[in-house]
Order: structure tokens, then sequence, then C-alpha cells
């Protein structure tokens, strides 16, 4: 049986190799996990993949088995309940996401974007204003998956003004500069704009 170490990983990366290990055929793996939050995310991830999930407790965390049990249950969203990949807008406004600790929000900025990477339903564009510039410009691992999400696609805007205005306009690392007629075109053209 396939054994996927995931313990000292955050979120979203123990959910996300176990879709891998789906997504590869996998009809019988375990994850091991060090934290009871994962194993939640875990068990959610197999009842809508039609799976069971078996938790363990052992000293060094847990132990999740995933066993292919049929079809995914009903709480499983379609691709048709889904919006189609692309016509939706994802919009950065800064550079952390909330207002609690800035260290936190940086990271899940982080987390956010490799977790789009991930994924197989993606936004048409992404928009960064204000000090959502700075992301593409000054955080290497989020130009990364910027990069990686534009490699499928993904149309990535920065505001060229903001650029300006923090001195960043020779730092941009992914995306094109833009103006803010084109930012603001591509959010009435989007179905939803998720905002960060």
């Amino acid at each position: 049986m396939k054994m996927i170490d995931a313990r000292g990983k955050n979120c979203p990366i123990p959910v996300v190799l176990a879709q891998k290990a789906i997504a590869a055929g996998e009809t019988a793996f375990t994850v091991r996990v060090d934290n009871a939050a994962a194993v939640e995310n875990l068990k959610r991830l197999a009842e809508s993949r039609g799976y069971q999930a078996h938790p363990v407790g052992d000293g060094e965390g847990f132990a999740v088995t995933f066993a292919a049990s049929g079809t995914p249950t009903a709480q499983a969203a379609s691709p048709s309940q889904h919006a189609a990949a692309g016509d939706w807008t994802v919009f950065a406004g800064r550079d952390c996401i909330g207002d609690g600790d800035r260290e936190l929000g940086s990271s899940l900025m982080r987390m956010f974007f490799y977790t789009l990477t991930q994924g197989d339903e993606l936004p048409g564009t992404i928009l960064f204003m204000n000090a959502g510039v700075k992301l593409p410009t000054l955080d290497a691992q989020v130009a990364e998956h910027l990069n990686a999400l534009q490699e499928r696609g993904v149309k990535v805007l920065v505001c060229g003004t903001c650029l300006n205005f923090y001195g960043l306009a020779d730092q941009l690392k992914a995306g094109t500069v833009s103006n803010m007629y084109d930012i603001v075109s591509c959010m009435a053209r989007s179905a939803k704009v998720v905002t960060l």
C-alpha cells in the first residue's frame, strides 16, 4: 500500500498529495499527518471522492488510510456545479490575506496561489493592485506559482501605477504591466471576482 508522509506540511499540501494519489488511480493508500485539522480535511476529501477514510492516531501523529468504496457522494461537486474554468477573476489588492498576524497572512497568500496551481478550475485572470503588486515582484514563491498559472493560460495583470508608486516597476517577476481600464474591463467580463 502506498504511504504518503505529509507530516510537517501545512494545509493544503496533505490534501493535494492525497488528490494526486487518487488522480493516479490509487485505490488504497495511507497519508501520515501530524495534526487533527489535516485528518478532518482528508476525511472530507475521501467522502467527496468515493473513498472510505480510516484515521488512526499513533505516537507520531495520525495515519489516514484511504480505500476506494465506489462513486463520489452527492456532496461532491460535479464539474457542472462549478463556474467554467476561465470565467472568474482573482483580485489581490494587498500582499497578505486577512487582518490578523502579518506572517500568517503572507503564508496564507502563498498557499492560496500554490493551491490554485494544483487545481483544475483556474481563474481566467488574476489582478494585482495597490500593495498586491508586491506579490509578483518581491515574493519569489508567489511569482513562481503565477508563472505556472500563466503557462496554463491564466492572464496575470499588474497595475503599472501601483508598481511605480512602490518603486517596483523594474522588479516584475510574473505577469504583465497593465492599467485601470484593462483591470476594470476584466472584472466586468467575469462571472465572479474573488477578492483576497
